[in-house]
């Protein structure tokens, strides 16, 4: 993108050095802005917005859905509010604290991308939920799992099964950002904006969730009656939604910034498991199950 000197433009075009080209792109890469240098991210479509928990506008234990399309959460436990990513946060206590929200937000959807801000207080030797939805025949969870804080998504639907375990790695007691989107039987996982995870072929349909129990930071233990939540998140929550179509990579980081640049010089630290390009995680994910 060039820039032009103060005054009326010549006719003399401006012809940036090739290592200020170099230097550009490579700042774009990092999600650094240079001069008039911006990374793209596209918006993601507000008319696809079905709910949005942001934590800023709670009210008498109601959790408010800033989509207006009324569905409203209900706290459990004695959640408190700290700090956001983004204005305030939702802090759970790992123990009994969550946030039930109405499950029969997905009816009728054919496509759901779910995407939320989290933060791991401290690891655990087993899976933390982030949010989990269990309806009659479906189910979709995500969570982090194991001493090293692996994200993990799962999708069940009837009989068939899909599990995958993304390749980046989280630090506890910092805000990492995580995506699901599922649509035709194409689901892609992404965490801080890079696609960690793809599956074509897998079984799942978001309508099937309806008429069950969601969580925010925990997952609902289905053999009690009435449900309660289990695996809850010791950590943080902010900015949560869900939109009833699939959003691209480009509209997942609108919601989480440009993907973190490798550790260099003169930028932040950043340690995921593996630290290449998009198209060379797929063929490492580890799907199990039906799909």
């Amino acid at each position: 993108m060039n820039s032009e000197p103060n005054g009326e433009p010549t006719e003399q075009a401006f012809r940036p050095s090739r290592r200020s080209v170099l230097a550009g792109s490579a700042a774009v890469a990092a999600g650094v802005t240079i001069g008039n240098i911006t990374p793209a991210a596209a918006e993601p479509p507000t008319s696809h917005l079905i709910a949005r928990w942001s934590f800023d506008h709670d009210h008498d234990g109601q959790v408010v859905d800033d989509s207006e399309n009324g569905y409203h959460g209900t706290l459990i436990g004695h959640p408190t509010y700290v700090p956001g990513k983004v204005g305030k946060a939702l802090r759970l206590d790992g123990a009994g604290d969550a946030v039930e929200v109405p499950a029969e937000l997905t009816k009728g959807m054919a496509a759901i991308t779910f995407a939320a801000w989290f933060r791991m207080d401290q690891p655990w030797p087993w899976g933390r939920f982030i949010a989990g939805f269990a309806g009659g025949t479906g189910a979709l969870y995500m969570e982090a799992k194991g001493q090293n804080l692996t994200p993990v998504v799962s999708l069940r639907d009837g009989g068939a099964r899909a599990d995958a375990r993304t390749f980046g790695r989280i630090e506890a007691g910092e805000w990492h950002h995580l995506a699901v989107t599922a649509a035709d039987g194409q689901v892609r996982c992404y965490l801080d904006g890079r696609e960690a995870a793809r599956q074509d072929g897998v079984t799942f349909d978001p309508a099937h969730l309806s008429g069950g129990t969601g969580y925010l930071g925990a997952a609902p233990d289905t053999s009690a009656n009435p449900p309660k939540p289990r695996g809850v998140l010791p950590g943080a929550l902010d900015d949560v939604r869900i939109y009833d179509v699939a959003l691209d990579a480009e509209q997942i980081q609108g919601l989480s910034g440009p993907p973190p640049a490798p550790p260099g010089r003169n930028t932040p630290r950043y340690r995921p498991a593996r630290d290449t390009a998009p198209e060379t995680w797929r063929g490492s994910t580890r799907w199990i199950g039906s799909c």
